[in-house]
């Protein structure tokens, strides 16, 4: 029986599925091709069907594409034939998505890396299964040796380290990375936004063996994810909007929110102003009376032209003066013209009372006259 070969930056831990793809679609600006989950033939995200989608791309005259990885690592072998394949382009830059583990990684050290500000990363030394007798053994351990080292150098030119310092990182096994430290130490060029976290990635993390307490993380940082994402449609932004477009379209709907409050508490005043004036006249014409303020200004701030039309339509309240001859009758000012208080008290009060207010003078000269006489 043939002896297969396959070294691998990862090792399984889990048997969580994972389905794998190599896609490529053209964006407006751009050529993008993705690669997520596994790195080898198990899941046909290998070098042939890599080869194949770059022979497409070629074909139609694509010279630059973005290379989007979403992926817990594979084989060593086809993630160094996907670098060859690339090669064959002017220009390639790598996108990370939440997760670049292990194989995965072997891109950032030959491109342009941006990735997601909650991306993570993990550099371990490759590995391998072998089998046979103590020659194959040896055989399979100097190809494992050879591997590690095209690794190690990988690692150091690109993070402008030593190879004994990489040495160094991943001699306590797997190494994970934030995107800032991954950044910080030069495996990735720039960071972005953040990236959507759903539970296929927490899959994905599992399947590369992060720690149970980072995958917690992810999907707690998954629904700060989707609460971005609905705060970047209630904005009416594209779906990849930065934090700065993000931060200046919250300032200027704060602006404009003030500016409509101002707006609102300018109309109120001004209606309460028209309100009252309207009141104060009303009064005046003796329609209502002071204590009727309050509830005439809460009706015209629920409807100014309601309570306009209410108060139009009251009557106005006879002078006091008019209610000693209601009916206007000269005989009667006449008959009334000599009358002392004690015919007003005898034949009608009521014109006394009204008199008391609308000529107090005339009231308090009867009254003298009235107590003068009594004495």
């Amino acid at each position: 029986m043939k002896r297969r070969f396959y070294i691998a930056a990862h090792l399984a831990r889990t048997t969580v599925i994972f389905t794998p793809c190599i896609k490529a679609e053209q964006k407006k600006t751009e050529t993008v091709v993705h690669i997520s989950g596994h790195i080898g033939v198990e899941g046909k995200t290998d070098s042939e069907t890599f080869r194949q989608t770059v022979d497409a791309l070629l074909a139609k005259g694509v010279k630059a594409i973005t290379l989007r990885i979403n992926s817990e690592g594979g084989s060593c072998f086809d993630a160094n034939e996907m670098v060859s394949e690339l090669e064959r382009f002017d220009k390639v830059n790598i996108k990370l998505g939440a997760l670049a583990a292990s194989a995965a990684t072997f891109f950032c050290t030959k491109f342009h890396t941006t990735a997601r500000k909650n991306t993570q990363l993990m550099i371990h030394k490759p590995s391998t299964l072998a089998w046979g007798n103590e020659s194959d053994i040896e055989s399979t351990l100097q190809l494992l040796k050879n591997i590690t080292a095209d690794y190690k150098a990988a690692y150091a030119a690109k993070m402008g380290k030593t190879e004994d310092e990489v040495e160094e990182m991943w001699a306590k096994g797997d190494k994970w990375l934030t995107a800032k430290e991954a950044k910080d130490l030069g495996l990735v060029d720039v960071l972005e936004g953040e990236e959507p976290i759903d539970a296929s990635i927490a899959a994905l993390l599992k399947k590369a063996g992060a720690p149970q307490a980072l995958i917690n993380t992810r999907k707690q940082l998954s629904k700060k994810i989707m609460d971005r994402d609905e705060l970047i449609a209630s904005l009416g932004l594209a779906a990849d909007a930065t934090d700065e477009q993000i931060n200046t379209a919250i300032a200027e709907m704060k602006l404009a929110k003030e500016a409509q409050d101002k707006a609102a508490k300018d109309k109120g005043a001004e209606t309460e102003a028209t309100g009252k004036a309207l009141f104060l006249k009303a009064v005046s014409e003796k329609k209502c009376t002071a204590d009727m303020e309050a509830s005439f200004l809460q009706l015209h701030k629920a409807s100014p032209e309601a309570a306009k039309q209410w108060i139009e339509k009251l009557p106005s309240v006879p002078k006091l003066s008019d209610e000693l001859n209601a009916k206007g009758d000269p005989s009667v000012d006449a008959a009334r013209k000599d009358w002392a208080l004690d015919d007003y008290l005898e034949n009608d009060p009521k014109a006394y009372e009204a008199m008391k207010k609308s000529d107090p003078e005339k009231a308090k000269r009867l009254e003298e006259a009235y107590f003068n006489k009594k004495d």
